[in-house]
């Protein structure tokens, strides 16, 4: 697995890997990463006590919320989570749903 020293590095490196992959074509702003707890995510999210671990909203656009316990830059699994969470961004963006 690469290694990755920021978040930001570790977008980057995501977002070529999709727009290297797909269609998409690179956003025109880079997403923001927020961390949260579960309980703060979840009222967010859910407006309840849920499962969630990750959530992208339509507006703010360019924005994911993940809970506090993941770690993307150390856990291939929770790198899948954001994957999947600025493919949300890209469709948003690209207007592709």
């Amino acid at each position: 697995m690469e290694k990755f020293d920021t978040i930001n590095e570790l977008i980057v490196a995501l977002l070529l890997w999709i727009t290297s992959h797909t269609d998409y074509k690179y956003p025109s702003k880079i997403p923001e990463i927020q961390m949260m707890d579960h309980s703060e995510l979840s009222m967010l999210a859910c407006k309840r006590d849920c499962e969630i671990l990750a959530y992208t909203p339509n507006e703010p656009k360019y924005k994911i919320f993940l809970i506090s316990t993941l770690s993307p830059l150390d856990n291939i699994c929770h790198r899948g989570i954001l994957l999947h969470e600025i493919i949300h961004i890209l469709q948003n963006d690209q207007k592709a749903f």
